[in-house]
């Protein structure tokens, strides 16, 4: 079982990744703000994150990558409500795992999780 990290402000959003991953036997935690979830994170495991991409607001992914180099871990997935390319490809290239534009295809990022899951 994985330990999953949820950082989105939207409650709605939590709530249906919180299902998903649980649903794959997962423990979930959520945050609707990254500096909680940061301190969270710095002492607990984390074996995957899913990560608000909104810079504007602070939910950034760099920070995760940042925890990942550090600790060996979390696998991050990131989550935008607008497409950038540019955002897109330094996450991707920066080392996230993912790229999934809101509203989250289920079927994808399920499919995103499971694969990930297998080297957790």
């Amino acid at each position: 079982m994985a330990t999953a990290l949820i950082v989105d402000r939207e409650s709605d959003t939590r709530q249906l990744l919180r299902r998903i991953l649980r649903g794959h036997g997962h423990q979930v935690f959520a945050f609707a703000n990254q500096q909680d979830a940061l301190a969270w994170a710095n002492s607990h495991r984390v074996d995957l994150a899913i990560v608000e991409l909104e810079p504007e607001v602070g939910l950034d992914y760099r920070a995760w990558l940042t925890l990942k180099q550090s600790k060996g871990e979390p696998k991050v997935l990131t989550l935008s409500r607008y497409f950038s390319k540019h955002l897109a490809l330094e996450a991707l290239a920066a080392g996230t795992e993912g790229y999934f534009l809101k509203p989250v295809d289920i079927e994808e990022l399920e499919f995103k999780v499971n694969t990930l899951a297998m080297d957790l």
